[in-house]
């Protein structure tokens, strides 16, 4: 059996066309916000939003993240003078600080530098020393190892990693010194 609808039970032409304005603004907005949640491309990044965008990805273990803030032929210079290049090395020095804390960050230019260091971890018994015997804390470093690093950034995307040598990791103005081969 066929419904039978008369002409008033149809919409008016004007409610079908608010109606019609009403969904494409929604369209509209959603899209917008759709664009405006995607992190910026990386090129519109500063030097060092990439590197503690790239940081904050490596401490909550983001691997893709992390090295796609590299160049495919970023180069990375160790504390021993050796380079190695690629996403392979990218990857690497990505697992090389796994655990490390990473320092403030100072920049200049396109450089950015910072300390990467590995906290010790105590047994129980030996923090409830020092809590006991606060002389205690002042013999037991808070770290087992304090790397300084060296980023250059180029157009959004690190280009370079120097791990500064020891002489060098605490120096007064700390730089790559364009230490890229």
């Amino acid at each position: 059996m066929a419904t039978i609808v008369s002409k008033r039970q149809l919409p008016s032409r004007h409610v079908l066309q608010i109606s019609g304005t009403a969904i494409a603004a929604i369209g509209v907005a959603l899209v917008a916000m759709a664009v405006a949640a995607r992190p910026p491309a990386a090129s519109s990044l500063t030097p060092g939003a990439v590197i503690d965008t790239f940081l904050s990805a490596r401490q909550m273990g983001d691997l893709d993240t992390a090295s796609n803030l590299f160049e495919s032929d970023a180069s990375f210079k160790d504390s021993a003078g050796y380079t190695s290049h690629g996403m392979d090395a990218a990857t690497r020095f990505i697992e090389r600080y796994d655990g490390f804390e990473p320092g403030p960050r100072q920049l200049t230019g396109n450089e950015v530098v910072w300390t990467e260091a590995l906290p010790i971890r105590t047994p129980d018994g030996l923090q409830f020393q020092q809590e006991r015997m606060p002389e205690l804390a002042a013999e037991v470093p808070d770290y087992a190892f304090v790397q300084a690093v060296c980023a250059v950034v180029k157009n959004g995307k690190i280009d370079a990693v120097i791990a500064l040598p020891a002489d060098r990791t605490f120096g007064p103005d700390p730089h790559c010194d364009g230490g890229q081969d």
